[in-house]
């Protein structure tokens, strides 16, 4: 019986970690379906409700993933953990950079209203907008999906390839010569939409974390981020020093 979900368990879970052992020694290979729900609920005596709990364990292994329309496919013969970001300053933001790949899907000009978050009014000119998918570096499973607001004052930025290794308000220092002063940020809980889920390669309607940064210098807003993240494949811990004690 493997480690990671022992007995005394409820059946669903006996029924994972005999699917587990079959994917981690190779009998379902990466790449191949497992069995459509009615025949695993006749093969295992289990209820629909029941097999979904047990692909679902599955899931947060890192082992499957299961789209509407397509089945359940292996991802992987290795069982994954959650991309862990540590938080305690700018620094931490640009290690999270390029400890992961963030791929840019699109990039072009936007007005405030067309934001998909709220924007400092910059008249009739218009922000640069870059979205993008952004994986772990190792077997590449999507962590976030990323939409990046430039202010018109700092649009102009270096050439931009297909990927960034570094974050885009470092680009913005490096360019216009200032120093972000304050990022604030807002963390909430959401669900996955359709067209998200497609790109994270999660199901619609799954748990996710909604962070929107907005970057400073002085009281000047240069950047807005927002970011989607998958509850299961990432979490976020802060550190908070208290000096006088």
């Amino acid at each position: 019986m493997s480690q990671f979900l022992q007995a005394p368990q409820p059946q669903y879970l006996a029924v994972a970690n005999e699917l587990m052992e079959d994917i981690l020694a190779g009998r379902l290979a990466v790449g191949d379906h497992l069995p459509p729900e009615p025949e695993l609920v006749r093969k295992y005596k289990l209820s629909r409700y029941g097999v979904r709990l047990a692909i679902k364990a599955l899931i947060d292994l890192g082992l499957v993933s299961r789209q509407q329309g397509i089945g359940t496919r292996v991802l992987s013969n290795q069982t994954r953990a959650r991309y862990n970001q540590t938080i305690a300053g700018l620094d931490d933001i640009a290690r999270y950079a390029q400890e992961t790949n963030f791929r840019i899907l699109s990039k072009g000009l936007l007005s405030s209203d067309e934001a998909r978050v709220p924007l400092v009014s910059a008249g009739a000119e218009k922000w640069l907008h870059i979205a993008g998918l952004r994986t772990t570096q190792g077997r590449g499973l999507p962590i976030s999906l990323a939409d990046i607001y430039v202010s018109p004052k700092y649009a102009r930025l270096p050439k931009l390839g297909a990927t960034l290794n570094v974050p885009v308000h470092a680009l913005i220092e490096r360019q216009y010569g200032v120093r972000v002063t304050r990022v604030d940020q807002d963390i909430q809980g959401a669900l996955v939409s359709k067209d998200e889920a497609r790109l994270l390669d999660v199901d619609p309607g799954a748990a996710a974390l909604r962070i929107v940064r907005t970057y400073y210098v002085a009281e000047e807003v240069i950047e807005v981020t927002l970011s989607v993240h998958p509850s299961e494949r990432y979490s976020y811990k802060q550190t908070f020093e208290l000096e006088g004690r």
